[in-house]
């Protein structure tokens, strides 16, 4: 897989009320990696999180055998989901207390005066004393996690990073049960207010999960209200478990603030037979999210999709203060060009992109462009993003459009708020009016466009890519005029243009040197036998683990290399995405392309597809297509 693996697993898993006689669910344990194995082949990350209630009365005895079942299936995870690295995270719930513990007396004695107090600010070893009923639990969960809590205050708060590619995600630890009793009712658990506060963290993590055993109704009224509010300010996902009965829902405020729910199921349940558990899955890249409940059914753990396919989620309006609309962040999936698979109608952009290799070009003497070095494709993407201002030039159809798609989405998801204009909306060399052309296309991609708080921003966090830049209303002059005027407004710029751009800004001579020299330039090449192989892969990828017999698919795989290498090993169409795509799908579709027109239909359609795009530039590939599909299969038809 071309690029950083950003998608990760969460694993919910609590109330299993382990006793030191029967437990009839503890073999089920066994069970969990086979039932997930297949949901995201290209998996790197899976954090297990115990929602609390692991035991039954807290007693060593009880997370002795914890222990035992935990350490197989995390063996059975790391066996089944080959090369994933698995982190595990926990609360304790009302059952993972041992009230014969010998302090449990001062324990309530001091909750008692907690209460009393009126959310006044408890000192460390208050709450240790507290929390010691759970010693236990947090032994067991010592052995078991991964990594030490980078912020803990005395068990009843702590947080843990955990790395998926290149980011890193937050869990924020709630212990609700740290004022459990023996007999509790809704409404009246304690948590410390004090407690409730943010801290910064640099870099800023790209996803934040909130975890806790109680729903909130089950504490104090003035809790219930500052732990909620506080909690949906600050997290994207929140998990809690203790009702036994599996919800998800997402909550929107007026205030613009969103969060998804996980409310847990049962894993074991003394006197029943219920048992599950709930998987979220969660892709940066794309900013999406599936979600699935697992129930046990006889001999097995059956799958329900909640979400019903990957859905996107957006983080709330304090967590991003620049927030994609839900238009532009389908425009940013769509694959275009009116692609499809038999296996999956709505492909998305993820699923196929492989990103080219680059030659790097430098000015030589302050005037001459020589070749400097190659970028791969595993690397092009970072090594764009690094760069500060970037000229990035192509061929007709190879790519630079999706390349631009590709980078918005790289760039947002690092917290950066990118900004792309098409050339032809450039009408002239005026660089008041390309900031009006930026605040424009602001209003219309973001839903809070902040323009006060976006005039504001100077820390480089605005990143303006213009694509086409060679379709703008001006001549190679005009085009560096207006470059030199707006590089004193933005510092971050991606230029994408066809490959006559740099011979047009080179014969404007000193002034053409003098503007591109703070410019890093790159070549998209075409695409050779290895990038060509890594797309078919992708193709085939989309439903390989629904494929009955893999030694077919291995076949149709080797079958389409070898045509895509005879057709564009052959030069007879340039070697670029759109043409490779083309043809996979001509030969993978339920009816082939072209079948009238014989075994080559899907080739005339390549051949077609490749004329348009050499047409009138005014009119898209896209739309070109579309309105072709609408003509009359009979010509002669009125």
């Amino acid at each position: 897989m071309n690029g950083k693996i950003m998608k990760f697993l969460l694993l919910q898993i609590g109330d299993i009320h382990l006793k030191e006689t029967v437990n009839h669910a503890a073999p089920r344990f066994r069970c969990v990696a086979r039932a997930i194995k297949h949901l995201a082949p290209d998996l790197k990350t899976v954090v297990v999180v115990l929602s609390g209630d692991i035991a039954y009365s807290g007693s060593k005895a009880e997370y002795e055998l914890a222990s035992v079942s935990l350490k197989e299936m995390l063996a059975d995870i790391t066996g089944e989901l080959s090369g994933v690295e698995v982190h595990v995270v926990g609360v304790p719930g009302n059952h993972d207390c041992d009230f014969k513990h010998p302090m449990t007396e001062a324990r309530k004695l001091l909750l008692e005066a907690l209460a009393r107090s009126s959310g006044g600010k408890p000192d460390e070893n208050t709450l240790a004393i507290c929390c010691q009923v759970q010693e236990e639990f947090f032994k067991f969960l010592l052995q078991h996690q991964t990594t030490k809590p980078n912020c803990a205050v005395s068990h009843v708060y702590y947080e843990y990073l955990i790395p998926v590619g290149p980011e890193r995600i937050l869990f924020r630890c709630f212990n609700t049960a740290f004022s459990s009793a023996l007999r509790e009712t809704a409404g009246s658990l304690l948590y410390p207010l004090s407690l409730l506060q943010e801290r910064t963290i640099t870099p800023t993590p790209a996803y934040t999960i909130a975890v806790l055993h109680h729903p909130y109704n089950w504490l104090a009224p003035m809790i219930k209200r500052a732990l909620s509010e506080h909690a949906e300010s600050t997290c994207d996902l929140i998990f809690t478990g203790h009702e036994h009965a599996m919800a998800y829902y997402k909550k929107e405020s007026f205030s613009g603030l969103v969060t998804d729910y996980v409310e847990g199921t049962v894993f074991q349940e003394q006197g029943a037979d219920s048992c599950g558990f709930n998987v979220a899955l969660v892709d940066l890249e794309s900013s999406q999210e599936r979600l699935f409940s697992f129930e046990w059914n006889g001999d097995h753990f059956a799958e329900e999709e909640v979400t019903d396919g990957w859905r996107p989620f957006r983080r709330s309006k304090s967590r991003r203060e620049f927030e994609l609309a839900d238009a532009v962040s389908e425009h940013l999936q769509d694959p275009g060009a009116t692609f499809s698979h038999p296996a999956k109608p709505q492909l998305l952009l993820e699923d196929i992109y492989v990103p080219p290799n680059a030659q790097e070009l430098t000015f030589k003497d302050g005037k001459d462009l020589v070749r400097k070095g190659l970028v791969g494709s595993k690397d092009v993407l970072n090594f764009i993003a690094n760069k500060h201002r970037l000229l990035i030039i192509g061929k007709e159809r190879s790519g630079k459009s999706t390349l631009a798609k590709v980078l918005f989405r790289q760039f947002y998801g690092k917290g950066l708020i990118p900004i792309l204009i098409r050339g032809d909306e450039i009408k002239g060399t005026d660089a008041d009016k390309f900031d009006a052309l930026v605040e424009a296309r602001l209003k219309q991609d973001y839903k809070n466009p902040l323009l006060d708080k976006f005039r504001q921003l100077t820390d480089g966090r605005v990143v303006v890519i213009i694509d086409d830049f060679d379709h703008a209303k001006l001549n190679a002059r005009g085009r560096l005029k207006l470059l030199d005027g707006i590089h004193k407004r933005f510092d971050r710029l991606v230029i994408l243009g066809d490959d006559l751009l740099r011979y047009e800004e080179m014969a404007c001579g000193e002034l053409g040197s003098k503007v591109l020299y703070e410019y890093t330039q790159i070549e998209l090449m075409e695409y050779g036998h290895v990038l060509r192989s890594a797309i078919v892969d992708k193709w085939y990828d989309v439903n390989r683990e629904f494929v009955a017999n893999p030694d077919e698919l291995a076949k149709k795989v080797a079958q389409a290399e070898r045509l895509i290498d005879e057709i564009l090993g052959r030069s007879y169409l340039p070697s670029y995405p759109i043409f490779i795509l083309t043809i996979l799908q001509g030969l993978d579709t339920a009816e082939p392309v072209g079948n009238s027109a014989g075994s080559y239909g899907y080739l005339y359609t390549v051949l077609i597809t490749k004329r348009l795009a050499e047409g009138d530039k005014e009119l898209s590939l896209d739309k070109k297509l579309a309105y072709l599909e609408e003509l009359p299969k009979n010509p002669t038809s009125g």
